[in-house]
């Protein structure tokens, strides 16, 4: 049950009202404000441990040895939730890292994938021009014509260099 935070600052479970830090949330009840903050800190993780931590007591431990009993399973409990805390954030840095090396990848496929699409583009253009040149095609000459002086300049850089 829960109680004024006026009168009594704690839940009959032991956890602490959650203080009204908005204006938004003084209008809400403080259980509520509790749940809220409960899921909200812990929305990445799975429901089940939220919904055990989110479980409500119907009365306070009796005795001293039974408050001491709680106080400790309280914090194995929260000892527990910050170990899969843990363990939550551990795999999404894993998987943080699993997208980098993919996109690092993915570049060197992208210039593997376009150094292929060149070749075969080039071949595709000699096959062309071979079938219009056995035609006797005036493109084929016309073509021939403008790349001879080039190739020749070419193959001239490369025997100079190579002599040089």
């Amino acid at each position: 049950m829960v109680t004024s935070p006026s009168t009594q600052s704690t839940y009959s479970n032991g956890y602490p009202v959650t203080p009204l830090m908005s204006p938004v949330s003084r209008h809400m009840d403080p259980y509520m404000i509790h749940i809220q903050g409960m899921m909200d800190e812990f929305s990445y993780m799975d429901h089940s441990s939220v919904q055990k931590n989110l479980e409500f007591s119907k009365s306070p431990p009796p005795s001293t040895a039974s408050v001491s009993q709680y106080a400790v399973q309280m914090l194995q409990d929260d000892v527990a939730l910050l170990a899969q805390e843990i363990d939550a954030l551990r795999q999404t840095i894993k998987q943080r890292e699993r997208r980098r090396r993919q996109l690092r990848w993915t570049w060197v496929r992208f210039l593997k994938s376009l150094v292929q699409h060149a070749v075969i583009n080039s071949f595709l253009a000699f096959v062309i021009f071979w079938c219009l040149w056995r035609q006797r095609s005036p493109i084929a000459y016309t073509i021939i014509g403008y790349m001879r002086p080039k190739v020749k300049q070419m193959l001239r850089v490369i025997v100079h260099s190579m002599l040089h």
